[in-house]
């Protein structure tokens, strides 16, 4: 039962980021000049970030048949799980950071407060996102581990055995 309170809770902080995102995607992107550059900030970013996951995908792979031969399977896919969500973790404070940066800048155009304002949302969907997605990934390995046959993480663990 408490898995599901951790659910719910998980998912209203992954409405509460979109929320907010859909927020700073409403504000001002400045003007046409700040645009392009913005854009090839946020391409390069994505490229940048397309590289990265090439090489980590090397080495998840790699630690997962390791994982799977000392440990076993089902912590093998912990893990890749986990890695799977943190970087989807990283690929959406990436977006919407580069998103959100030219909308700050076109925001203290207009006053201080209100470029605070759209880089505070930034922050803000960036770290619900995170929250989301490692509350997701804490209770989903928790059951996963237990379903696995491993010993129970606590006493409100309630594993099928």
């Amino acid at each position: 039962m408490q898995i599901y309170f951790v659910a719910a809770f998980a998912l209203l902080a992954l409405l509460f980021a979109l929320g907010k995102r859909s927020i700073i995607l409403k504000q001002s992107p400045g003007t046409k000049k700040m645009q392009e550059i913005a854009d090839l900030i946020h391409q390069g970013a994505l490229a940048f970030l397309r590289k990265q996951y090439e090489f980590l995908s090397i080495f998840i792979g790699a630690a997962f048949i390791v994982i799977w031969l000392a440990i076993d399977s089902a912590t093998a896919f912990a893990f890749v799980f986990g890695a799977i969500l943190s970087a989807l973790a990283g690929n959406i404070g990436m977006r919407t950071a580069t998103r959100a940066n030219v909308r700050t800048t076109a925001g203290c155009q207009k006053s201080l407060n209100a470029g605070f304002k759209i880089a505070f949302n930034s922050g803000t969907v960036v770290g619900m996102s995170n929250n989301y997605l490692w509350i997701w990934i804490g209770s989903e390995q928790h059951c996963f581990i237990c379903e696995g046959g491993r010993r129970h993480l606590h006493q409100g663990c309630r594993c099928r055995r």
